[in-house]
């Protein structure tokens, strides 16, 4: 019996199969490598800038590793060989000299979650930056020189849920940028150039529990826009231009617990209007006409308000 000779041409397409198999793992390889070394020195560049921290947890490749194996190759080959296997969850660059083009930097770190930038020299060139990182819930420009031309940039990080702006040069026109972010529990406006218009551009973000207004524009008229707010449960308004009228559109907020008017022009006929929020317990009101005596009468309705 005659045994079959190979045919010539399945052989060459076989070896040009395994061949582009080859080459798709050494590609895969190299890149591996080339990522690892690049978001390594990313790092480092990072670590090297004064009064920045960073939060890392092991990477998808090094997670499946068992911890035992984990803190071996640690001991063996120290922390900083095992820098580009890692995921950077968190980076505190507050009150660091960190610059609009370091931010560049960022990029190597898609998984990134929360970024402190507090007063630092950031402005809206530096923003940009940050459009690609998609995973971010946690984002402080505080007393940085953003402005509303920035907002921009964030629009679209449709995951964020923290997001503090105190202190910037942000008005009306740059709330409007963020219209998208429904996702927000917590937004810090105090310091900044809002008004009563810009509000309405808070309306859909029906999951926010934190506002701070504070040392604004916002007035009687603007706090209309704030009566859907289910979930709210802290609201500062402390040196705005409030008034006993403007307390009645509160009145819906039924979870509110935290309440700051200070230094406005609300007076004790103001405090009748929260009469119905059961859940408040706590109301700071120094610099306005509300009186001792007002808040003992409140606190007839109000049996959880403290002094």
């Amino acid at each position: 019996m005659t045994q079959t000779e190979p045919d010539p041409k399945r052989v060459s397409r076989l070896r040009w199969v395994w061949r582009g198999i080859g080459l798709v793992v050494v590609a895969g390889v190299v890149w591996f490598v080339v990522s690892a070394v690049q978001t390594g020195g990313a790092i480092r560049q990072l670590q090297a800038i004064q009064n920045v921290e960073l939060t890392t947890e092991p990477d998808a490749l090094l997670g499946a590793l068992p911890r035992s194996w984990q803190d071996w190759l640690t001991d063996r080959l120290g922390e900083e060989r095992l820098l580009p296997f890692q995921r950077i969850k968190l980076i505190e660059c507050s009150y660091s000299s960190i610059t609009d083009q370091q931010l560049a930097l960022l990029n190597r770190f898609p998984s990134l979650e929360k970024l402190g930038l507090r007063e630092t020299k950031i402005s809206d060139a530096g923003l940009k930056h940050l459009e690609g990182l998609g995973n971010l819930k946690y984002l402080s420009l505080a007393g940085t020189q953003v402005s509303d031309r920035g907002l921009v940039y964030l629009q679209n990080l449709h995951q964020l849920a923290v997001l503090d702006l105190s202190g910037t040069q942000v008005t009306d026109e740059g709330l409007a940028h963020l219209r998208a972010l429904t996702n927000l529990y917590e937004i810090y406006l105090e310091g900044t150039q809002i008004t009563d218009a810009g509000l309405v551009n808070l309306r859909g973000m029906k999951k926010l529990y934190a506002i701070n207004l504070s040392e604004t524009r916002v007035g009687d008229a603007g706090l209309v826009h704030l009566k859907d707010f289910n979930a709210m449960y802290d609201l500062y308004l402390n040196k705005t231009r409030i008034s006993n009228a403007g307390l009645v559109h509160l009145q819906g907020l039924e979870q509110l617990v935290w309440l700051e008017i200070e230094n406005t022009k609300v007076s004790n006929a103001g405090l009748d209007h929260l009469k119905g929020i059961t859940t408040l317990s706590k109301i700071l009101y120094d610099g306005t006409q509300i009186t001792e005596e007002g808040i003992a009468r409140l606190r007839k309705s109000l049996p959880n308000l403290s002094d």
